[in-house]
């Protein structure tokens, strides 16, 4: 039950999120996070003409809520009296804060008792209810019994909330006379920039969470965090974050969000990626103007790279040394330099769209398309990786008699690469400076032919009547929405998960109000296109959205299946690439291995050839790290405290947890070359085998079979498989 008071505040946001300004006159002018919620009630003079009213009148949507949740919790209750009374008590929190003027507000940390307490509330203008909410919140604690930090009900005329982390409600919360968040100049300043008259409003003061998060890691006793924290802050740009705001409520019939991040040019760092290019000409003519869903953005992966190598090496030099090395071991695999060759040709702006004249109106005809920076390059670039990805997936299936192989054909002029599987065949080409990517060669061949052939989305009636609604000229990205054109094919699948849930309620006895979803001829009138567009100003990032309800996104059967395909690709995908890091892991442990067995090497010329007496000796007498001495693809890392350790101490956490097994303790340099000195545990590359250090200096990775061989073949008291026991 102590966990109720975290669902609450979890289950108002979520409600928070869905569905104005409001209480923010009864908020602490210092609040880091701020969520208000217009209420249920009053939902402002748009709500009566608008598409949302409309859909609810058609359809059994407010039954659900006010009628068929109780009794199904009331089912439950009959069931499983605690879990039931659980459910009853959030519910009917819930459906408080739901219909009243309600506010969620976070205000930092009281940190003055050495354990930091977190300060937060829940506020509610109840209203005529305002005493029974009272009444339910002290039944909750009463029941949730003691907490770690102070959690406490209050009520002040009608204003009635919890408040965590405050000694004294009554003080907490400033009156409507008293400096509250609404005359914060930061607040003020981010809310000229969106809806003067919204449903729900969020804030985050950036500025203060930067100053509580410096607080928190100075007061945190890590000195690694203080040092490390203010130089990742810097290189990551984040200083130049002040504010961010989200607004959503009706603009006409329709529902309209926007969203504000203030952070003033010139950008740094990560903030410095959002400083994108309005959307490319050239980009939209490869979108035809049939595309029932199309969206184009900004994604430099170059430049991520890049900030992430700085941002590692500003808080650690080695941490962007072995990003460095990573990158070089890679690169090394694949025949080409990972960043120069295969991430900078590719362009800062990626579309991905829909269209039933190129893939058809299902999930697997979604295509992606970049425009890319140099086109020469990115076809040599991208041919070597898919050349190693070939060698890759040959290596992992030479036992088996299904070979999973990397294909290529020529549709028309277009060379299409693909992987030849079953249902799907991913593949690829670049024509016309463009890379073209989809789940069928037939889909990447169409995609790419049928540029400069017809219109584009530029030419689409439909896409620059949501341009002109949005009042965007030159977005940096957008996204559109033919709703009307989706929604019936859509319509079916939300049916079919609708009745999912209600189905099983139905069947348990619970009868469900149907029709919960409106039915189809009440929803086509109330459809229109939907979409969004952001840009980048001198002052911070904008984005601005429309659609006819909320909701409404989901009968864009585009927009869910893109998910969909995404994820089918990256399942198709995924196997392969987790086999190119495992294998790139078990080149790293071969670099570790011949790194200790030159240090081997150098402590037995300083020792008459005798062998050391443990790997971790090796740190305290040779030039090598500790690193060396950690598997990549393990469960062990080296400890965050190295800076602080002494050589000694290096070397017993080694000997007591490298997954290195070392036997050449006693032996010396007149050793036969097919000795084993060290050896790694099994389980460390998913029991697939392990890499060997032998006498003559060279590493072998062994597979498992071969592996168990060659352990066997120690003295015995050697000849263990490591958390296997003996052989």
């Amino acid at each position: 039950m102590r966990r109720i008071l975290i669902a609450l505040v979890a289950l108002f946001v979520v409600v928070s999120s869905t569905r104005a300004q409001s209480l923010a006159n009864h908020v602490p002018a210092d609040a880091i996070v701020y969520v208000g919620w217009r209420g249920g009630n009053n939902l402002g003079p748009g709500y009566e003409a608008s598409h949302l009213k409309a859909i609810l009148d058609g359809s059994n949507i407010p039954e659900f809520f006010n009628d068929f949740l109780p009794r199904l919790v009331a089912k439950v209750q009959q069931k499983d009296m605690a879990t039931g009374t659980k459910l009853r008590v959030v519910m009917d929190l819930g459906s408080a804060l739901f219909k009243h003027p309600s506010a969620y507000f976070f205000d930092g940390l009281d940190m003055s008792g050495g354990q930091p307490v977190p300060r937060a509330g829940i506020i509610c203008q109840a209203d005529a209810d305002a005493d029974a909410l009272k009444q339910q919140l002290d039944q909750l604690l009463a029941v949730a019994g003691p907490t770690p930090f102070p959690v406490k009900s209050f009520k002040s005329a009608e204003i009635v909330g919890l408040l965590v982390g405050y000694a004294d409600p009554e003080k907490a919360l400033p009156d409507v006379t008293a400096k509250a968040l609404t005359e914060s100049a930061g607040f003020k300043k981010a809310m000229m920039n969106l809806n003067a008259d919204p449903v729900i409003t969020a804030y985050v003061d950036g500025e203060k969470l930067l100053k509580l998060i410096d607080t928190a890691v100075a007061q945190s006793g890590n000195p690694q965090a203080a040092q490390g924290w203010p130089k990742a802050k810097e290189a990551a740009g984040l200083a130049d974050l002040k504010h961010i705001a989200f607004t959503a409520g009706f603009d006409g019939k329709e529902w309209m969000s926007q969203a504000f991040v203030e952070a003033p040019a010139p950008r740094r760092g990560l903030l410095a990626m959002c400083d994108s290019k309005p959307v490319s000409e050239d980009l939209l003519k490869a979108i035809p103007d049939s595309a029932t869903f199309a969206a184009i953005g900004s994604f430099d992966f170059a430049k991520l790279v890049e900030q992430v190598r700085t941002i590692a090496g500003a808080v650690d030099p080695e941490a962007q040394q072995k990003i460095d090395q990573g990158l070089g071991a890679l690169s090394m695999m694949i025949g080409k330099n990972v960043q120069r060759d295969i991430l900078e040709p590719l362009g800062e702006q990626w579309g991905i769209y829909m269209s039933p004249t190129v893939g058809g109106p299902t999930a697997t005809g979604v295509v992606i398309v970049n425009q890319l920076d140099d086109a020469a390059k990115a076809q040599q670039g991208i041919n070597a990786l898919w050349f190693f990805a070939n060698n890759m997936i040959a290596a992992q299936m030479k036992d088996s008699e299904l070979k999973v192989q990397t294909q290529r054909t020529k549709i028309g002029d277009v060379t299409v690469n693909y992987i030849g599987t079953p249902l799907i065949a991913p593949g690829w080409t670049i024509k016309d400076g463009r890379l073209y990517i989809a789940l069928f060669p037939q889909i990447v061949s169409t995609a790419a032919h049928q540029v400069g052939v017809g219109k584009s989305i530029a030419d689409n009636a439909e896409y620059q009547k949501l341009l002109q609604r949005l009042n965007v000229t030159k977005p940096s990205g957008v996204c559109f929405l033919n709703l009307p054109a989706t929604a019936p094919m859509a319509y079916q699948t939300t049916l079919a998960m609708t009745r999912l849930g209600l189905g099983f309620a139905d069947m348990w006895g619970v009868k469900a109000p149907e029709p919960v979803l409106p039915p189809l001829d009440v929803l086509l009138p109330h459809l229109a296109p939907a979409g969004s567009a952001s840009w980048t100003d001198d002052a911070g990032w904008h984005y601005k959205s429309i659609t006819p309800f909320p909701g409404a996104t989901l009968l864009a059967t585009e927009q869910n299946t893109t998910v969909g395909s995404a994820a089918l690709m990256t399942s198709v995908m995924l196997p392969s690439l987790n086999r190119a890091r495992e294998t790139a892991n078990r080149i790293k442990c071969a670099s570790n291995m011949r790194q200790i067995g030159q240090a081997i090497q150098l402590y037995a010329n300083e020792n008459r050839g005798k062998y050391p007496p443990d790997l971790g000796t090796l740190v305290v007498t040779e030039p090598i790290t500790a690193d060396a001495f950690v598997c990549p693809s393990g469960n062990i890392s080296v400890p965050g405290n190295l800076g602080q350790m002494k050589p000694e101490e290096i070397a017993q956490w080694i000997n007591e947890h490298s997954p290195y097994v070392y036997v050449g303790k006693g032996l010396n340099t007149s050793i036969p070359a097919e000795r084993i000195v060290v050896y790694e545990k099994l389980e460390d590359h998913d029991n697939d085998g392990g890499n060997f250090l032998y006498g003559d200096g060279h590493v072998e990775f062994l597979p498992r079979a071969a592996y168990e061989q060659e352990v066997q073949k120690l003295p015995a008291g050697e000849n263990k498989l490591p958390g296997n026991g003996k052989l």
